[in-house]
């Protein structure tokens, strides 16, 4: 009995400091102290357990949205001052490697037809609003190499 009343009360307790953080995030936003975190993406990362590290394509994507949250914020304090880090794209803030490994895949399964089928993911991907490969943010491009990835296995299937 003993056992079910401290398991009922840690339950009690984990749900009362819930409930305190969501106030208190509500409480902020109300404020505007934080705001902006409600418009941040939520993002997945690739852990590779054994080496206690991320993977590099997780590691790539991570520098690339810290690129893009720094970038974003030099933006807003100097107007369009950019900043650059060794490897970036300078426009987007996308790793060059990123590019490289999305256009070698999209070469690879479509051989001769890669540029009509890159413009009209490229459209797919940035819901019409994006015509370049250039205009993709780091996480657009990872989402299609995924895609062709997924692809390249059905075919290896089949």
């Amino acid at each position: 009995m003993a056992r079910t009343g401290d398991s009922q009360s840690e339950r009690s307790e984990i749900a009362g400091t819930a409930t305190e953080a969501q106030a208190f995030k509500r409480a902020c936003a109300m404020f505007g102290l934080g705001r902006y975190l409600y418009n941040l993406p939520s993002v997945w990362a690739e852990y590779d357990g054994e080496r206690k590290q991320f993977t590099e394509p997780a590691k790539a994507k991570l520098l690339s949205i810290l690129v893009q949250h720094y970038r974003r914020s030099q933006e807003s304090q100097n107007g369009d001052d950019l900043f650059e880090v060794e490897g970036m794209a300078e426009e987007t803030g996308v790793p060059a490697s990123l590019r490289q490994e999305f256009e070698a895949m999209g070469r690879e399964l479509y051989g001769e037809q890669w540029e009509q089928v890159r413009q009209r993911n490229v459209l797919r991907v940035s819901n019409g609003k994006a015509r370049e490969t250039d205009d993709l943010t780091a996480e657009q491009i990872q989402k299609l190499i995924d895609g062709m990835k997924k692809l390249k296995g059905q075919r290896a299937v089949a």
